[in-house]
């Protein structure tokens, strides 16, 4: 600890500044190592440890509730130093400064100060008018971790009868955009408002609010004793160059080897549970790297994949062939940041959604959709010709290669003997067909089904939750791929010429999570890959770098059909939508989600089921706190 002669001489330069008619910084010359030894001596760095400043705003001795929690270090450096955190003053706020990162308490009366309150209940608490601001900056060149706590610094005798106890304190805290929460204290007794890694040049408001908790006995309540105080300092610690490693790394050390998985069965010991390389990927420049199954035998891998990102809960999911991190929507977290759902509506959002408004055509597979072309129903009449194809001059068409029979060769037909018409008719499933005019063909009519000009239901759901919760977050976000993937996994169904008649449209995600349980995250169109402005990967359609999983993802992490469990981590004992089309069948659109038993299923798409957003972290992220844990889960500022 310091000597009285080194408190008289700190104090000393203090009062100096304060006293000058100038409202410039109140600090003490820190720069460098030997000037802080000619200060102070040798024993400097032991000294500052713990240090706290303190200084009077006016003449009534009113205390400031800033202070100031010293013990940075320097990563670049090698070694430790300890530096001086100092108070500064301005007209109508006090920053107090650690290393680079610098505090500023923004109210007037630059003091936290309770006086002869009476309890509430937490509700009327959060909803007071009283509040205080401040914020944290890095004003340095490099990112570091920071931890912001709030101490009681009242004291009986200084004019002041009682000092109310921790115990008996409720604070509630807004940062950012997001919603006022309650802050309980630690297991030590401690308030720790937050903590995290800020990056160099970045910011970071909030907003405080504190009252009596509503079963203060009358001791320590102005309903039964007079002249009873809180006063409250802010605390700040900063360690600069300290950030948790990329996350990427991370998995990449506790991933799985030699383990070929077997995506038709379920997760096991054996078959991929825990983190693992996704194959054909592992030589790429940024393999993929996946979560899967739950955990067993008391390992904790799987089950250490929670992310607080934005004030939601979420689950990492896999990265992307950028290196980026992509995660889903889990619910809301618990008033001390615990990400604890598991089952149940809370980890989806609170509205369930359709995925679009009618189900009758195969543009409804879409997340986005062009004209709609609804399936009508129909033998036709009797002696009509069927053609293999047509020509088309003048508004009118005309047969070609005609036969009495409709069959995997003869799909056009005009209703007619005659096999000319101004509106042609293309069955595809047995008496089921479309209508096409102006000489199209069906597969004109496919690409405009397909061409991205009008937003799913569900699309418009989610980019509306986007933009009221997670649009300040952005710049955390990559522009990374989500696959609709609206490819045909056969050749042989009725949407093709030759094709047979007696086939679903089955697409893509089908075949390989059904029939082949070969899982991708390569989406085979450009057309179909959302993306919001990358033109070369994608086709720049999205508003928002937010979508949902694909049914490839949900089968990678052990929630495929058959191979599920319902003990794997994307469980939820609730039915909710992925991104992936299932089929089309003679009338109706199918879209895969996760069922309520665990497993891979579909639904029509004008089903209302649950929505999980899912958003993609960008390469590089690293989380300033937590071990992935649902009590901490990692911490993404």
């Amino acid at each position: 600890m310091f000597s009285e002669k080194d408190k008289k001489q700190i104090e000393e330069e203090i009062k100096k500044q304060e006293n000058t008619e100038s409202e410039e910084n109140v600090q003490i010359d820190i720069s460098s190592k030997s000037k802080l030894k000619s200060q102070f001596g040798r024993g400097f760095s032991n000294k500052f440890k713990n240090l706290q400043i303190r200084y009077k705003k006016d003449k009534r001795k009113t205390l400031v509730a800033i202070a100031g929690l010293f013990a940075m270090f320097s990563a670049l450096m090698g070694s430790s130093y300890a530096y001086l955190t100092y108070v500064s003053k301005t007209n109508n706020s006090v920053t107090i400064n650690a290393g680079s990162l610098a505090l500023i308490f923004q109210n007037e009366e630059n003091v936290i100060n309770l006086t002869n309150a009476v309890p509430v209940k937490d509700s009327v608490g959060l909803g007071s008018d009283k509040e205080y601001s401040f914020e944290i900056k890095n004003n340095g060149s490099i990112a570091g971790t920071y931890k912001i706590t709030l101490d009681n610094t009242c004291v009986t005798g200084n004019g002041v009868d009682v000092c109310i106890p921790d115990d008996y304190i409720k604070v509630g805290l807004k940062i950012g955009n997001n919603d006022y929460k309650v802050v309980e204290r630690n297991d030590k007794n401690e308030y720790i408002l937050d903590t995290g890694s800020l990056q160099k040049g970045k910011s970071q408001s909030y907003k405080m609010k504190i009252w009596l908790d509503h079963e203060t006995p009358n001791t320590y309540n102005a309903a039964g004793s007079k002249n009873i105080v809180y006063k409250g300092k802010l605390g700040l610690s900063y360690e600069q160059g300290k950030t948790v490693p990329g996350f990427v790394d991370t998995m990449k050390r506790l991933a799985n080897t030699n383990q070929t998985i077997d995506f038709s069965k379920a997760p096991s010991d054996t078959n991929g549970n825990g983190i693992n390389i996704l194959e054909g990927t592992e030589n790429d420049p940024n393999p993929i790297y996946f979560y899967r199954g739950f955990d067993t035998e008391g390992k904790s891998v799987v089950s250490k994949n929670n992310v607080l990102f934005g004030g939601f809960c979420w689950k990492i999911v896999r990265t992307t062939d950028t290196g980026g991190i992509k995660i889903v929507y889990n619910g809301t977290p618990t008033n001390d940041n615990k990400c604890t759902n598991t089952t149940g509506e809370a980890t989806q959002l609170s509205t369930t959604s359709a995925f679009n408004p009618s189900y009758d055509s195969p543009a409804y597979n879409g997340y986005m959709y062009g004209t709609v072309y609804p399936y009508k129903s129909g033998a036709g009449t009797k002696g009509s010709l069927f053609g293999s194809n047509f020509t088309y001059s003048n508004g009118t068409y005309t047969l070609t290669n005609t036969s009495t029979t409709k069959d995997s060769t003869h799909h056009y037909s005009c209703n007619n003997a005659e096999g000319t018409c101004s509106t042609i008719r293309y069955y595809y499933y047995n008496n089921y067909y479309i209508e096409l005019t102006n000489g199209k063909s069906v597969s004109d009519a496919l690409s405009e089904m397909q061409t991205n000009t009008t937003d799913s239901t569900i699309k418009t759901v989610i980019d509306n939750w986007y933009e009221a919760n997670l649009a300040s977050y952005e710049e955390y976000l990559e522009d990374t791929v989500w696959c609709n993937d609206r490819s045909m996994n056969t050749q042989t169904n009725g949407w093709r010429e030759n094709g047979s008649l007696t086939e679903y449209m089955y697409y893509g995600a089908y075949g390989r999570n059904r029939q082949t349980y070969k899982p991708s995250v390569t989406c085979p169109n450009k057309n179909d890959a959302f993306t919001v402005n990358d033109t070369t990967k994608g086709n720049g359609a999205l508003n928002h770098p937010v979508a949902l999983l694909t049914a490839d993802e949900l089968t990678m992490a052990g929630s495929g059909y058959p191979g599920y469990s319902n003990k794997s981590y994307l469980y939820t004992n609730q039915i909710w939508w992925s991104l992936s089309p299932s089929y089309f069948n003679n009338g109706s659109a199918y879209e895969f989600n996760l069922n309520s038993s665990g497993g891979l299923n579909d639904s029509d798409v004008y089903y209302s089921l649950g929505v999980r957003p899912a958003v993609s972290l960008a390469p590089g992220t690293s989380f300033a706190s937590g071990d992935g844990s649902s009590d901490t889960p990692y911490k993404v500022q």
